[in-house]
């Protein structure tokens, strides 16, 4: 009873080879990367700033560093307030 087994096997194998010359055949095209776009330069530099728009730039860039170093100093002094209050009591 061997011999059905033996037979039903050997037709799979013969089957995968066949399976495995046809991929072996086939052409998979290659995979194209995507392009990457490349920046372009602009077409002029932007005009430099002049008289009032650089004054109110600069103005605005001046309050800025303030409220930063005014926010700054200000949790400064409340943690030396409460480090000072600690150690009082």
């Amino acid at each position: 009873m061997e011999e059905p087994k033996d037979r039903f096997f050997s037709e799979r194998t013969e089957a995968g080879e066949a399976a495995v010359n046809q991929e072996d055949k086939m052409v998979v095209p290659l995979r194209k990367e995507p392009e990457l776009e490349k920046k372009q330069k602009p077409e002029h530099e932007p005009e430099p700033e002049f008289g009032e728009e650089k004054e109110s730039k600069e103005r605005k860039q001046k309050a800025l560093k303030e409220i930063k170093m005014g926010n700054a100093a200000h949790k400064a002094f409340k943690t030396v307030s409460r480090i000072t209050q600690n150690h009082g009591n």
